[in-house]
């Protein structure tokens, strides 16, 4: 099986479909029969999917703050002057956070 060629809806630039990703589409899928259907291929690039990633969400910048419930020093994706609580991992996971 080839490699596909696709052009990307968004930047309208072309890019390949290799013969392993497609087979691991086709793994995916077979493995999978409650899909109901095969995959299919990917249509976006893959740098325009990892420029809407980082879009999303911030994976770039790391801050500096501390834990709204102990004050303890971690590090957080927020920015502290943003307003957001934040807490360490361990304490989430305790019953010291209450969720609403």
């Amino acid at each position: 099986m080839p490699a596909i060629q696709r052009i990307c809806p968004i930047t309208q630039r072309t890019f390949l479909i290799s013969e392993a990703e497609q087979d691991i589409v086709q793994r995916i899928s077979e493995r999978n029969p409650s899909l109901g259907a095969p995959l299919p291929l990917p249509c976006i690039s893959p740098v325009e999917v990892v420029r809407q990633f980082h879009v999303y969400m911030n994976v770039r910048n790391l801050y500096h703050t501390k834990s709204s419930l102990t004050g303890a020093s971690t590090l957080s994706r927020y920015n502290p002057t943003d307003g957001y609580r934040v807490v360490t991992v361990s304490e989430f996971w305790s019953d010291q956070v209450d969720g609403l």
